[in-house]
């Protein structure tokens, strides 16, 4: 798997990479291995659903790397009833060989709820969510979104890490959770 033309995968030492949007890994064979070193990724917020992910790991058997860089989610939408969920600073989806180190990871604000009476806030995303996929996670940070401003409620802050499937392997890291929306009864 290559890079795009023009965009390193790796920054030049000292430097660092800026992306905003989304950086997709996909479909790496066993024997593929992709590193992420020295980026700092901002997904873009959604006007029509759940925030995007900064980064987004999909059905790889290779091993993917990521080291020395910040990932944070983008912002859900508005939602007449409820604000959607913040996107997550990495969301890897049935990829088994997930190493990140020296790494801050931060899941984005959810979205505001405006509905007469009933608005919710959507719930801040996650640091990093798994769903059936394994992650080793040495020396980083990982905090949950903050959660979406209501009309009536606030949306709960995001985890800093959640999963469906088996858990991670964490060494020297931090884990926090996202603090909850403001609620606007007035």
């Amino acid at each position: 798997l290559a890079p795009p033309t023009g965009w390193p995968a790796t920054a030049m030492p000292g430097a660092t990479k800026t992306v905003t949007g989304t950086i997709k890994v996909k479909n790496l064979g066993a024997q593929q291995v992709v590193r992420l070193v020295g980026m700092q990724a901002s997904a873009l917020n959604n006007a029509a659903g759940m925030g995007f992910s900064a980064l987004l790991l999909t059905q790889n058997a290779g091993h993917v790397h990521v080291r020395d860089s910040v990932f944070t989610g983008g912002r859900g939408a508005y939602g007449e009833q409820s604000g959607s969920p913040g996107g997550h600073g990495i969301w890897a989806i049935q990829s088994d060989r997930v190493v990140i180190v020296e790494c801050t990871l931060v899941g984005g604000r959810g979205g505001w709820g405006g509905g007469m009476f009933v608005g919710t806030g959507g719930p801040g995303g996650n640091g990093l969510q798994t769903n059936d996929s394994r992650a080793s996670i040495h020396a980083s940070d990982l905090t949950g979104g903050v959660g979406g401003d209501g009309h009536a409620y606030g949306g709960r802050g995001g985890h800093g890490y959640g999963a469906y499937g088996p858990g991670p392997f964490a060494s020297g890291s931090t884990f926090q959770g996202g603090q909850g929306g403001e609620a606007d009864p007035s």
